[in-house]
């Protein structure tokens, strides 16, 4: 089975600054997504701010809230954005009993994508326990240490074995050099292009990739 999981975090110190902005890409982001998905995949959208009941409840598809975003001391956060959100994942996982040999495509909810070759990438190639872009959106260049953690996808045994061993390095780096340990490297496919627009942090800065 393939699922999808658009990872979501209303409230978080983004949100509370500019929520209606980001509701706006919010909607946007996971109306499009849904629209764009192929009937094999099951959507499911994670939300990690809310106990329950948001406008996130207006797409017709399973929600989870997890509330992992209290992970606060004195105003500041003492996990990283990328260890919530794989946090969050795993408690999908767990709460919809997803399989081992199940392919997980896990999208942020706030991106755009332009069209759904990434979800035809995962169905067409059932072969492969992982499916990224091997690309630093921060810097716009191609690195070997480095994947968008926006779009990927990876194997349900794989996800389970990720964590968050290194916080020197940012989450991209971490899960890269994680999935490169674990996964045998003719079950990986790395994709030119992912055809979707990220909005980076703070900056709302526009990404093509």
């Amino acid at each position: 089975m393939i699922w999808l999981i658009i990872t979501c975090s209303i409230d978080n110190k983004q949100g509370i600054k500019w929520g209606d902005r980001r509701r706006q890409e919010y909607y946007l982001g996971i109306a499009n997504c849904l629209h764009l998905l192929p009937k094999e995949i099951k959507p499911i959208i994670v939300e990690n701010t809310k106990d329950g009941e948001s406008y996130l409840d207006v797409f017709n598809c399973p929600i989870l809230y997890t509330k992992n975003n209290d992970y606060l001391v004195d105003g500041e956060y003492t996990l990283h954005k990328g260890y919530r959100e794989l946090i969050d994942i795993k408690k999908v996982m767990e709460k919809f009993e997803i399989a081992d040999d199940d392919m997980i495509i896990k999208m942020t909810g706030r991106y755009l994508l332009f069209n759904n070759n990434f979800f035809q990438e995962v169905i067409n190639n059932p072969d492969k326990d992982a499916i990224f872009r091997q690309y630093n959106v921060m810097i716009y260049t191609k690195e070997e240490y480095d994947m968008v953690l926006g779009l990927y996808a990876l194997r349900g045994k794989y996800m389970r074995r990720i964590e968050y061993n290194d916080y020197s390095k940012g989450a991209e780096q971490n899960y890269r050099e994680q999935i490169n340990l674990y996964v045998p490297d003719d079950k990986i496919l790395k994709v030119d292009k992912l055809f979707m627009r990220c909005i980076i942090g703070e900056t709302f800065k526009l990404v093509d990739c």
